[in-house]
C-alpha cells in the first residue's frame, strides 16, 4: 500500500543526498540557498501534517475472509447482470409497441422478476452497508486525489531546487 508515495519519498532522499554531495564540492559560500531549501522543507513539514492529520481521522479496515469476499463477488455479478435486465426491460417499454396486452405483459413480469431479485439482494447487503461501501470508496478516492497533488508539489519543489542551482544533471545518480 501507498508504494508509489514511498518510492517518491525514497527518491526525494536520493535527490537530497545528491545535493549535499555537490554542495560540499563547491569552494565558495552559498548565499540564499538555505531559504530556498527551508521553503521546501516547509511544504514537506505542511504534507507531513496533512497526512498525519488524515491518519488521526482514519478508520481501520478490517480484513475479509475469503468466503465473505466471495459473497461480495456474486452480490456485484447479480446486481450487474440485474442492472442489465433492467436496462432491457426499460428499452422494450419505451420502444413503440404493438399491443397494449403485449406491454402488460411485459412489464408484469418484469416487475415480478425485479421483486425476486430485491429480495435476495437484501438479505446479503444491507443499507448501512451499502453506506459504509460508499463512504469507503469517496474516502480512496479522496487520498488518492491528495496523492497526486503530493506528488506534483514534491515535482515542482525538485524543479525549483534544480533551477535555483542552474544545473541540468544534477540530480541524476551516478
Amino acid at each position: 500500500m501507498n508504494e508509489s508515495v514511498l518510492a517518491m519519498i525514497d527518491k526525494l532522499h536520493a535527490r537530497l543526498d545528491d545535493l549535499a554531495q555537490v554542495v560540499r564540492e563547491i569552494p565558495f559560500e552559498l548565499s540564499g540557498y538555505d531559504k530556498k531549501l527551508d521553503k521546501i522543507d516547509d511544504q514537506v513539514y505542511l504534507i507531513e501534517v496533512e497526512l498525519e492529520k488524515k491518519l488521526a481521522g482514519s478508520v481501520p479496515l478490517k480484513p475479509l475472509s475469503s468466503e465473505r469476499s466471495e459473497e461480495f463477488d456474486a452480490a456485484a455479478q447479480k446486481g450487474a447482470s440485474q442492472a442489465g435486465t433492467e436496462k432491457a426491460a426499460s428499452a422494450a417499454t419505451a420502444a413503440p409497441a404493438e399491443s397494449q396486452a403485449t406491454k402488460k405483459e411485459s412489464s408484469e413480469s418484469t416487475s415480478e422478476d425485479d421483486n425476486e431479485d430485491d429480495k435476495e439482494t437484501e438479505g446479503f447487503l444491507s443499507e448501512s452497508a451499502k453506506e459504509t461501501l460508499a463512504g469507503a470508496t469517496r474516502t480512496l478516492n479522496s487520498i488518492y486525489k491528495d496523492g497526486k497533488e503530493v506528488v506534483g508539489e514534491f515535482s515542482e519543489a525538485f524543479s525549483d531546487i534544480k533551477d535555483t542551482l542552474g544545473v541540468k544533471n544534477i540530480f541524476k545518480k551516478r
